[in-house]
């Protein structure tokens, strides 16, 4: 599960809901699967063509560049899962949202690595129905103990 039942807010609607749900099912993919490439073509068309892709301080700017990045990022990480703790709304409506979760994922044989995450997302309407990622923007941090 990405997302938690009760991450979001009631004011989010269901068609922002499915995007995030996408989201995360692709950046959830195992990168040894055999669609990976198909995996990051699918996630990169989630953002509009000049959408913006941050995390921590790299930045990629266009579908392509998301994709070169992602495929460099997650070549050695066969395994990642972002559960989703929860989403708040900022702005006038739930097109501007922060997400917290944790990520663990793992490399080669070593045990799971987990660490603490937040993101931004400026999400817009480019046609009926139609909603795609301006600015994704995530920053990491190692898990504290609780």
């Amino acid at each position: 599960m990405a997302i938690h039942p009760d991450a979001f807010p009631d004011n989010v609607s269901p068609e922002v809901k499915a995007l995030l749900e996408k989201y995360f099912q692709l950046s959830n993919a195992s990168s040894s699967h055999n669609d990976h490439e198909a995996n990051e073509q699918e996630f990169a068309e989630l953002f509009v063509n000049d959408g913006t892709y941050e995390l921590a301080e790299e930045q990629s700017v266009g579908r392509d560049e998301i994709i070169s990045f992602r495929k460099k990022l997650f070549a050695n990480i066969p395994h990642r899962e972002h559960p989703v703790v929860r989403i708040f709304t900022f702005g006038s409506d739930d097109m501007n949202l922060m997400c917290y979760g944790t990520v663990g994922y793992k490399i080669s044989d070593e045990p799971v690595n987990m660490q603490e995450w937040a993101a931004r997302y400026e999400i817009v309407r480019t046609g009926p129905g139609d909603l795609r990622f301006k600015y994704v923007q995530i920053i990491i941090s190692p898990a504290r103990d609780s």
